[in-house]
């Protein structure tokens, strides 16, 4: 049911040819089938003899029009008539409306036309797919194409070449269509497409989209991809900014801005030039197209082509065929002359999904042998985007291997990080602690910042200096919860609290100065590796027709990826709660590629989410302990045991000052006791204790 309204638009308009019908499964059985056996020529006297092209291609656009439709004459004295929308109705149809106000047939036209339009792309290709319906379907129009008058509004058109003027149904559809193929002995093919639409404001409403193949198939099933150069779009004989954009396995070329389109009459002209399209064989070449491109949720009314060969030499063999893939038909006339030039009309209106369908083989003789440059150029075409992913993913790889290697060199790589006595522990013991927090005030204590002594009732603090400008804000705002506002205080069990506040302040801050030593010390592994993801990126996107496009969409890809991958790799509590993370991140990563793989290859997808994983996961395996921070704990370690084994020299003056706050925070104290030389500054068994209050 959803084709009866099209058949009803379209009764005002008939063709004479009517040609036997073939049943073709798919385009391999009619390449098949057809090479070899070409259609005969149609005889006609009326038809040009061959020696001038343009007569051959005014002949056929002349052969789409139907002499039995409806003609108006327009008011020539309205200079709008060309797109106006002045609907007509037949006589029959008048009278109807003046008894009944509405007809029964039209209200079921009005019904069919708003289920259709309701419809989303989803059912269409549905339907499409659907052989048996379809059939069906196209059985049902050919019964009705037969109906003597027209039931329904109709609008004046008038079509190239010399301005004909018809009716047309008032609804959105394309009432002419006419390509002129030229194919070069270079193998490129040179198209001019003259586009005649009529928009009402429903599928049309930014404009005419074309639809062309991304790849080209050869007999044996080997494809690659098709390149496309745009010249021009005109609408209506004024230049119009379009671009090419590729989804999936089709190049559309697109409104440059979305614009939007009045309802009326339209005349576009398509100028491009496609390569890569001429299969060469053993002993001949072979040129398809479809002329239509069977992707518009149009009708096609009127569909013609006249295609020029390269040379003197006669094509081997050349068919024209109509419909959808395994539903071809031979509705469609073949025109030759003299010149090798062929005209090829459809002789009924396609359908959704439809297309007229051509395929000729021609003489290997008439074509230029492809030089090497223009093979290496294809070759980019087919594996460019594989060959940039596999470099970019060697030379993250190259950089793992480098930095992994400067992990067997001795060279210190603390450059940068602070040597607190907290940050000491961190790296010694892999902890922060109270005797973190405690060695922090040994340091304030040798900085003469504070002093502190244990008493009967606590520990007493007493602030020494205002002057804290060698301190992080975290360190100071740690003073500060001790403090407050006076200079002396006394803190025991009972009274902690200040105590706890700056253990907090001090945990932050160390922490944030290790995270930060980390990145530092990953960081030209990290610039490196996502300047080779993104140089890679830009590349692709390069070897793209709208690169910023392309190369934005690699990029929010990337991101979401990498995301993905990083929560896939953190653990959650409760459990569930991690699992679920997980089964959301997969989904989301392989939906992520996929829709990916609709712009690029589904191979360079792949490799672009191994390089996201790689730096991801190298990063993680830096930053370990066994990482590139590696040499710097073992220092830490030497470092305590030097602390150790140095006691007495160390126990003798004002090394000991210098070195208590570290002497504490890698648990060297042991070996150090108070003596003479060092008991004025020696605040070990006070750290002691505020460890106890805490």
């Amino acid at each position: 049911m959803k084709k009866l309204f099209l058949t009803i638009c379209f009764i005002a308009a008939a063709f004479s040819a009517h040609a036997d019908v073939i049943e073709v499964n798919n385009a391999e059985e009619l390449k098949q089938r057809e090479i070899g056996r070409p259609v005969a020529p149609v005889k006609d006297d009326r038809i040009p003899d061959g020696s001038d092209q343009e007569e051959i291609a005014n002949f056929i656009k002349e052969r789409l029009l139907s002499k039995k439709v409806i003609i108006d004459s327009f008011n020539e004295d309205d200079p709008n008539h060309l797109s106006s929308m002045n609907v007509q109705h037949s006589a029959d149809y008048i009278d109807r409306m003046e008894q009944e106000n509405k007809s029964t047939f039209e209200q079921i036209y009005d019904k069919a036309l708003a289920r259709i339009s309701a419809q989303d792309e989803t059912e269409k290709a549905d339907t499409i797919h659907n052989r048996q319906t379809m059939e069906a379907q196209n059985r049902r129009q050919k019964q009705d194409w037969r109906r003597p008058a027209p039931d329904f509004p109709v609008v004046n058109i008038t079509l190239p070449p010399r301005g004909t003027k018809v009716l047309a149904p008032a609804k959105e559809h394309i009432p002419f269509m006419f390509s002129d193929i030229e194919i070069l002995p270079t193998g490129q093919i040179s198209i001019e497409e003259t586009i005649v639409v009529l928009a009402n404001g429903q599928k049309l409403k930014h404009g005419l989209t074309r639809s062309l193949p991304r790849y080209s198939v050869s007999r044996d099933g080997t494809r690659h991809p098709i390149q496309v150069n745009l010249d021009s779009v005109t609408i209506n004989d004024s230049p119009l900014p379009y671009k090419l954009e590729t989804r999936a396995n089709r190049t559309f070329i697109i409104p440059d801005k979305n614009y939007l389109l009045s309802p009326g009459v339209y005349t576009y002209k398509f100028k491009y030039i496609v390569n890569r399209h001429i299969w060469e064989y053993d002993d001949f070449n072979e040129f398809y197209w479809d002329v239509t491109g069977s992707n518009w949720n149009l009708v096609v009314a009127r569909a013609g082509a006249i295609v020029t060969l390269p040379g003197q030499s006669k094509a081997l063999g050349q068919t024209a065929l109509t419909g959808t893939r395994g539903n071809l038909q031979s509705q469609a006339a073949i025109f030759s002359g003299d010149n090798n030039s062929f005209g090829f009309a459809a002789t009924s209106p396609l359908f959704i999904g439809e297309g007229l369908h051509l395929l000729i083989s021609l003489p290997k003789t008439d074509f230029i042998p492809v030089d090497w440059s223009q093979r290496f150029s294809w070759f980019l075409d087919d594996y460019g985007e594989i060959i940039v992913s596999i470099i970019g993913l060697i030379a993250i790889l190259g950089a793992y291997y480098i930095s992994w290697r400067q992990l067997q060199t001795t060279r210190n790589r603390s450059s940068g990080l602070k040597r607190s006595a907290p940050m000491l522990r961190l790296l010694a013991f892999n902890t922060f602690d109270k005797r973190s927090f405690v060695s922090f005030l040994l340091e304030a204590f040798k900085k003469q910042l504070i002093d502190f002594s244990a008493q009967s009732d606590g520990i007493t603090f007493i602030k020494k200096s205002d002057n804290t400008s060698s301190l992080s804000r975290n360190e100071k705002k740690a003073l500060q919860a001790i403090f407050g506002q006076g200079s002396k205080t006394t803190l025991n069990s009972a009274e902690k609290l200040p105590l706890e506040r700056a253990f907090n302040f001090i945990r932050r801050d160390t922490l944030h100065k290790f995270r930060l030593f980390i990145l530092r010390t990953n960081l030209g592994y990290i610039l490196f590796s996502v300047g080779m993801l993104l140089l890679s990126e830009l590349f692709i996107a390069l070897m793209s027709y709208n690169v910023i496009h392309d190369f934005s969409l690699l990029l929010i890809g990337s991101a979401v990826l990498g995301l993905c991958i990083w929560l896939f790799g953190r653990s959650f509590k409760p459990r569930w709660l991690s699992l679920i993370t997980k089964t959301v991140c997969t989904v989301t990563a392989v939906i992520m590629i996929l829709y990916l793989s609709l712009y690029f290859r589904l191979l360079t997808c792949i490799l672009i989410f191994v390089m996201i994983y790689g730096i991801i996961n190298y990063t993680g395996l830096f930053a370990r302990r066994t990482g590139l921070i590696k040499n710097n704990i073992k220092e830490a370690v030497d470092f305590a045991s030097y602390l150790k084994n140095n006691a007495e020299h160390i126990s003798l003056g004002r090394e000991f000052l210098n070195q208590q706050a570290n002497i504490f925070a890698l648990e060297a104290q042991e070996s150090y006791r108070a003596s003479a030389n060092i008991k004025d500054f020696y605040r070990l068994d006070a750290a002691k204790q505020i460890m106890e209050i805490l």
